[in-house]
Parts: structure tokens; sequence; C-alpha cells
């Protein structure tokens, strides 16, 4: 996954979702507010409507609940429902819109990270296939912003890269013990 930083226009954005904050009590601006379905939208904390304003052809209005208790972490949250909805739609390219917010970096680095660790794929155990196409990867995130933030969308990228990685598999019986002279002992418990 590649994160990057731009200062285009929303309706320039070329991603196949784009994913929009909004705040309890706020409404969505123009010219999202008159796209149908946007009535729908709420700032309620992981709330999400799609809607289709033909450019960007996709946005995703996420709520992010009260302004007040909006925290990385939530922003990390945030960055996993946006890809959920990524999905949805079966794309491989996601945006976000920055939420106006005090400390913007750390909230650029968390939505890249969330929706990084929510790509992640459980079934690299799994045989056989289910009949069904894989679905598409995340392929890159874009924040959209005003201010440049790119420090930390890098940092964002590092570490949900990072966290996406999945543990070489190791031979039955035998776990990891660094601790102890020798490393793997086969039959340690």
């Amino acid at each position: 996954m590649k994160a990057y930083l731009s200062t285009e226009a929303l309706s320039e954005v070329d991603a196949d979702l784009v994913a929009v904050p909004l705040f309890e009590g706020d409404s969505p601006t123009e010219p999202l507010g008159s796209t149908p379905g946007a009535s729908d939208a709420s700032g309620d904390f992981k709330s999400s409507v799609t809607v289709y304003p033909g450019k960007p052809k996709r946005v995703v209005i996420v709520g992010l609940g009260k302004k007040e208790d909006f925290t990385s972490e939530r922003a990390r949250i945030v960055g996993a429902v946006a890809h959920t909805a990524l999905k949805g739609v079966k794309g491989e390219a996601l945006a976000f819109v920055l939420p106006d917010v005090e400390e913007p970096g750390p909230v650029a680095a968390a939505l890249v990270e969330g929706a990084a660790f929510a790509s992640f794929s459980f079934d690299d155990f799994k045989t056989g296939s289910d009949g069904e196409p894989a679905p598409p990867e995340l392929k890159t995130v874009e924040i959209v912003a005003g201010v440049d933030v790119s420090d930390e969308v890098r940092i964002g990228e590092a570490v949900g890269n990072a966290g996406n990685r999945a543990l070489p598999p190791e031979p039955s019986g035998q776990r990891r013990h660094s601790g102890i002279p020798g490393g793997t002992r086969p039959g340690n418990r």
C-alpha cells in the first residue's frame, strides 16, 4: 500500500472512493450537501453513507462523532470504516479529506493506518478457493489536505504496512524464545 498527500480540490480527486468527514451537528457542505442521499449522512461516530456526486464518482460521508471527543484512535477507526466502504464498491484507491482539527498530522497518520490495518486478510492459511474472485487489495491511500502533513502520511504508510505483514509460518511444535540461549527449541511450551 502506498500513501501520499494531495492538495487537489475534491472534484479533482481520482480515487475509487473519497471519504469525507462529518462531525456531529454538522451538515455536508456543497456540492455534496445537494447530492441525493447526502441528507441521510450523520456525524454519529462510525456512521457512513455512500453518495454518488459525479465528480468524484463515489464519496462516503463518515461520521466522526463530537469534535471534542475526536482523537487519533478514533481517526484510525474511521480509516477502517472507510476501507469497509471501499471494499463494498470493489475499489483499490481510497482518498480521505482531512478533517479540520487542531493537530492534523497525527490524524492523517491514523487515517492511513486504520485503512491499512482494515485491509489485512486473515486467509493466509486457508486452502482452496470458494470459487469467488479475490477482492481487490488496497493499493493507495491519498490524504487531501490544505496543510503539509506529508511526513505523518509517510509514517502512517510505514506503520500500516508493517502491521500488515504476515509472520512467517513456524515449524510445528516450535516457538520462538529469544530470551533463552539457543533461541528456538522444539517442544518448548
